[in-house]
């Protein structure tokens, strides 16, 4: 299994997919915490509720990700737990 930062450079340098990781101060982790960590499946719970498990990126680059209802949503913008990529 990769390390959440493998994952991120795997997908930003050799797949050109641009998510950006939540941090804990972030306006829209602090927003939408109970939204965006309803539907995470997998890992601990308070592995879960972590905002660094959650990446935020264009929701045209989440589509088949938003059909299995595994993302949150919010104007145009996909909130993708790192256990779903």
């Amino acid at each position: 299994m990769l390390a959440d930062d493998e994952v991120k450079n795997l997908l930003s340098r050799h797949l050109d997919i641009h998510y950006e990781a939540l941090k804990a101060d972030d306006d829209d982790w602090k927003k939408f915490k109970e939204q965006i960590t309803f539907n995470t499946q997998g890992g601990s719970e308070s592995q879960s509720q972590q905002p660094g498990s959650f990446l935020r990126g264009p929701f045209k680059e989440a589509l088949t990700l938003v059909g299995k209802r595994s993302v949150f949503l919010h104007k145009g913008i996909a909130y993708v737990p790192i256990s779903q990529l």
